[in-house]
C-alpha cells in the first residue's frame, strides 16, 4: 500500500527534524503528501514564533522534495 499523506510530528527538537527530514524522503519516493503538526507537551509553552518555524520547515520541505506540505498548530490537544 502507498501512503497518499505522512502526518509528522515535531516539537522543533533534534529528534523531531529527523523525523521532519526522515519524512520528506518518504513523500518524496511515493509521492505523498506532508502534515506538519506542532505538538506542545501539557504544560509547556510554545516558543512564540511557533507558526513561523513551522511554516519554515513546510517551505523548505516543500522546496527541497517537490511534495505537498501543509502545517498545523497544536496546543493541548486543541487545532490552533
Amino acid at each position: 500500500m502507498t501512503p497518499r499523506s505522512i502526518l509528522v510530528v515535531t516539537d522543533f527538537s533534534e529528534l523531531g527534524g529527523h523525523a521532519l527530514a526522515r519524512a520528506a524522503l518518504l513523500g518524496a519516493e511515493h509521492r505523498a503528501a506532508l502534515q506538519l503538526v506542532y505538538v506542545a507537551q501539557p504544560g509547556e509553552v510554545p516558543p512564540p514564533d511557533v507558526a513561523v518555524r513551522l511554516s519554515h520547515h513546510a517551505l523548505q520541505l516543500r522546496q527541497r522534495h517537490q511534495i505537498a506540505v501543509m502545517n498545523t498548530l497544536k496546543f493541548k490537544g486543541q487545532q490552533a
